[in-house]
């Protein structure tokens, strides 16, 4: 939500980001919570701009040989004037429990972006709208998900934000 702080990952919050990219641009993210690799999770962000929009990969895994889930998704991003962006992803997300089960399920995303003033932007962001079954057995669903969220560039090295979530079968966080 943030016209001054975009990066490659910008996007993977809000598809309608991608619209902000001006130079292709690459982001990688690792983490080991703990120093446990059992806690590892890998991220890359990929944003390409063109004359016809915007276009992203991303690819994120977490976990390890027991137990992980992974995602890739392309993405597209364009500006509709100076006061709307919009966005899409579609994802092949996974998870792999050996021994036990291996589920997997293609969706989709969408993003808005408002651009209220220079410094004050608002959004709105859809994940898995129609929900979705996790693997042949219908077992499990892949939950949908939904945020709206205001950002506020207060100076050219300070952003803050606020986003409210809310999951499915879940409170609002």
């Amino acid at each position: 939500y943030s016209t001054k702080q975009a990066d490659p990952f910008s996007f993977t919050s809000n598809q309608a980001a991608l619209s902000l990219s001006k130079t292709a641009a690459v982001g990688v993210y690792v983490e080991r919570r703990f120093m446990l690799s059992e806690n590892s999770a890998y991220g890359v962000a990929v944003a390409i701009p063109t004359k016809m929009g915007n276009f992203g990969v991303q690819a994120n895994y977490s976990g390890f040989k027991n137990f992980n889930e992974s995602k890739i998704g392309l993405a597209y991003g364009r500006s509709l004037g100076s006061k709307l962006s919009i966005g899409a992803q579609f994802n092949y997300y996974s998870y792999q429990i050996p021994q036990y089960q291996n589920a997997s399920a293609i969706n989709f995303e969408g993003g808005v972006i408002l651009h209220l003033t220079d410094k004050l932007n608002a959004g709105l962001h859809v994940y898995n709208p129609v929900g979705g079954d996790l693997g042949k057995s219908g077992d499990e669903k892949l939950a949908a998900a939904y945020k709206l969220g205001v950002g506020y560039d207060a100076s050219e090295d300070f952003f803050a934000a606020v986003e409210v979530l809310k999951e499915e079968n879940k409170s609002i966080n």
